[in-house]
């Protein structure tokens, strides 16, 4: 593991970084913000780990530099070597990245594969008593596969409940409110449609 971050006294200084062999580079969103950094893997098969928050991760320009950059090193690394070309790919700061043929990311200190994994979703169902005015309950999340993390669960629109209101938090909990919609004795269901946005993108 090779870490790269440095302290900064100007924003326009320039630091450069090598790969050393198997040891990936290391390199902090945070803590290398406001420079212009050169990352070079050299040669042989070196990987680039890239460290995020989650909202640096959730941030459109990042997310679509990690697309670029995937499908940069797609293009560029030979299909008998293994070894990627010395060319150079600029993110969006400035930050130019050359010969790398990884790229690993983690969100947090959680690793992310950092494609752009689909989402799996599975049906869920929850019950609430009949003199119950509101109840919470977990996360809709906890049964899915979300692998690139969520940013919000929303109701769809016009989709339900008939009665009673659903108010959903970001970490996919949700309280149910009944406001008196059911009667001593009787039995109802209610049935809504979720949206949950992924990494910037709607799933």
């Amino acid at each position: 593991r090779h870490e790269f971050a440095a302290t900064r006294s100007q924003p326009c200084r320039v630091l450069s970084c090598l790969a050393f062999p198997q040891h990936p580079v290391v390199y902090n969103i945070t803590e290398n913000d406001g420079g212009v950094d050169d990352l070079h893997g050299g040669r042989g098969i070196d990987t680039l780990l890239l460290e995020f928050t989650l909202a640096e991760w959730l941030n459109p320009a990042w997310q679509q530099d990690v697309a670029d950059l995937l499908a940069f090193i797609a293009a560029q690394t030979h299909a008998r070597t293994g070894e990627a070309s010395n060319r150079i790919f600029t993110f969006h700061d400035g930050t130019q990245v050359r010969a790398f043929e990884t790229l690993r990311v983690t969100v947090d200190g959680v690793e992310l594969d950092p494609a752009d994994d689909p989402v799996t979703a599975v049906d869920d169902g929850e019950t609430i008593a009949e003199d119950e005015v509101s109840k919470l309950f977990d996360s809709v999340l906890l049964n899915d596969s979300v692998p690139d993390l969520v940013s919000s669960v929303e109701l769809v629109p016009n989709s339900g409940p008939a009665e009673g209101n659903v108010i959903f938090n970001a970490d996919g909990s949700f309280t149910f409110e009944t406001l008196g919609a059911t009667r001593i004795g009787a039995t109802a269901t209610e049935a809504i449609l979720l949206e949950a946005e992924k990494r910037g993108f709607q799933a």
